[in-house]
């Protein structure tokens, strides 16, 4: 069987972000992200085998139509939105592929037609082509998530994507019972401190006399409230109220 000549790669197209622009200010978000991948097509137009050309540089901007466009370098075969920013499929004869990884080519740097949204400010609805770079204008694109590596045969980026996400949905999933497990702990905890707090306090008035108006003066209700907001960190109205109202003092 012949081996292939194209080789894949998962790679940012760009962060999520405010990026200057010479026309102003562009914002990428997942809005324009999915913007972008529904002009595209999705999953009909892999079907269909529609493709988007990479070239070195952008040799595709503000060309006139007579003239003749180089051969592309390679290919962007999905555009997928991703918690952080937009994601592409892309694909590479060999040559191309071995000078990305080997670090000659690390930007990718899209050339896409925008919506003005206000004066100054555009968002990306469609994506044109992209382009090898070492100076993208957009920090962080080009950034290799996931590569072929298995001598030729295209390995399913697609689903490295989905267990990427969905590990990290269980890590948040993790991460939220955590914190519902410490914000049940530090309830508990507060719970027992303000019952030993209490305790104490009963027993410091037996010695009085619990209960009992006459034994406990105002001095030593003060001192009681004192305490009992040091120990549960609340204000000391609250503390003088709430042993007011417990030792039945006017």
């Amino acid at each position: 069987m012949r081996r292939s000549t194209k080789r894949r790669m998962l790679q940012v197209l760009s962060p999520y972000g405010n990026w200057s622009h010479p026309r102003g200010m562009q914002v990428v978000d997942r809005k324009s992200a999915e913007n972008m991948r529904k002009a595209f097509g999705g999953a009909i137009s892999k079907l269909c085998g529609k493709r988007l050309p990479i070239y070195i540089g952008h040799p595709d901007d503000k060309m006139s139509a007579k003239n003749k466009l180089p051969k592309p370098v390679g290919f962007i075969l999905q555009i997928l939105p991703t918690e952080g920013g937009i994601a592409v499929e892309t694909e590479y004869p060999e040559t191309t592929y071995s000078e990305i990884i080997s670090g000659k080519y690390e930007g990718l740097s899209a050339r896409w037609e925008m919506s003005q949204i206000d004066e100054d400010t555009y968002t990306p609805i469609r994506l044109i082509s992209a382009g090898l770079t070492n100076t993208p204008n957009i920090p962080g694109s080009g950034k290799i998530l996931s590569a072929d590596t298995h001598g030729g045969k295209a390995c399913n980026l697609t689903e490295s994507l989905a267990r990427a996400k969905q590990s990290s949905q269980s890590c948040r999933s993790v991460l939220l019972s955590a914190r519902r497990c410490l914000a049940k702990a530090r309830e508990n905890s507060a719970s027992i401190k303000e019952a030993g707090i209490r305790a104490r306090m009963q027993m410091r008035a037996s010695k009085c006399g619990a209960h009992s108006k006459e034994t406990i003066t105002p001095a030593e209700l003060s001192q009681m409230a004192l305490e009992r907001s040091r120990a549960l960190a609340e204000p000391y109205s609250r503390s003088f109220a709430i042993l007011r109202r417990e030792y039945n003092c006017n």
